[in-house]
């Protein structure tokens, strides 16, 4: 369940929108902790908070029907950003503003789905055409500070315990001065569990065959 506060940038945008009489569209609101007039709320999951119960691919809402969008830390969740994007252009008015935040650097996580990470040129691509970027920053909710105590403590979290003192009194200077290579079978690695190694993988990889359809 996503139930996070707005940040800075976004009551921002909301308040100019509610200055103006408008309205802002929270694309993957999640649970909100109190009802915004000027806002509303479309969600997978009806949850008190939510207005509309409609995923993003499909938005059953009007052309130009809104001053501005949200999409925060949600289209990493949805199996194609792409035409999630073209629809939060739609129904976004001429001149509206749209503020977007997406994951780069993060372990898998979330419901019901985790598909993409973007970097800074996928988030940009996915509104190519019909936006302009007024700015492009990274927020403080994503300064690469957040990168590294997450991914540390996941992977605490996921490692055998007779082996978490020996991650825990580990220092920078270790990891920096040593290649990679050389820890593999240390019970570092060895002993972190099946989910660790997929939530945390630096890569991942398919085989796969073509099945024939008649």
């Amino acid at each position: 369940m996503s139930a996070h506060n707005y940040d800075p940038v976004a009551l921002e945008i909301i308040e100019r929108v509610r200055a103006a009489g408008g309205k802002v569209l929270d694309c993957g609101a999640g649970l909100r902790s109190y009802h915004d007039e000027a806002v509303i709320n479309l969600e997978i999951v009806d949850y008190p908070s939510t207005d509309i119960l409609a995923v993003g691919q499909s938005l059953p809402l009007q052309d130009e029907s809104f001053d501005a969008f949200l999409s925060l830390s949600v289209l990493e969740h949805v199996s194609d950003p792409f035409r999630c994007a073209r629809e939060l252009m739609r129904v976004l008015k001429v001149g509206g503003r749209a503020y977007c935040v997406v994951p780069f650097l993060q372990p898998e996580h979330g419901y019901p789905n985790h598909f993409y990470n973007m970097t800074r040129q996928g988030i940009a691509h996915l509104f190519e055409g019909s936006m302009i970027v007024d700015r492009h920053f990274v927020p403080s909710s994503g300064l690469p500070i957040w990168t590294l105590q997450w991914f540390l403590s996941e992977y605490l979290r996921h490692l055998e315990e007779p082996f978490q003192g020996r991650f825990r009194s580990m220092t920078v200077g270790e990891f920096l001065d040593r290649p990679v290579i050389e820890f593999l079978n240390e019970n570092i690695v060895t002993g972190l569990d099946d989910t660790g190694r997929w939530i945390l993988a630096s890569s991942t990889a398919l085989i796969m065959h073509k099945q024939k359809f008649d």
